[in-house]
């Protein structure tokens, strides 16, 4: 019944967590979009929607670890953790 109990810290995860790739693209994205301003080649307005879709990603990955972390204490007072007589 313990062997059962124990699990990879892998398990705990979200299902819904994020890939590391999305937030990598978003700033290869957000890093080109910033060069290309500079030299002119497009607007602000590219520029301010790639920093808006890179901050979108790390508020994903953030609410993700959150939610991850969160499982982590549940499963800890579920096992008896914390609790002093």
């Amino acid at each position: 019944p313990t062997e059962r109990a124990r699990t990879p810290a892998t398990d705990l995860r979200p299902t819904g967590s994020p890939p590391r790739t999305g937030w990598s693209r978003a700033t290869t994205s957000q890093t080109l979009a910033q060069a290309r301003y500079d030299r002119g080649v497009d607007s602000y307005l590219t520029l301010l929607d790639a920093q808006r879709t890179l901050y979108g990603a790390r508020q994903t990955q953030l609410a993700a670890k959150l939610a991850e972390l969160n499982n982590r204490v549940t499963l800890y007072k579920a096992l008896g953790g914390g609790v002093w007589p």
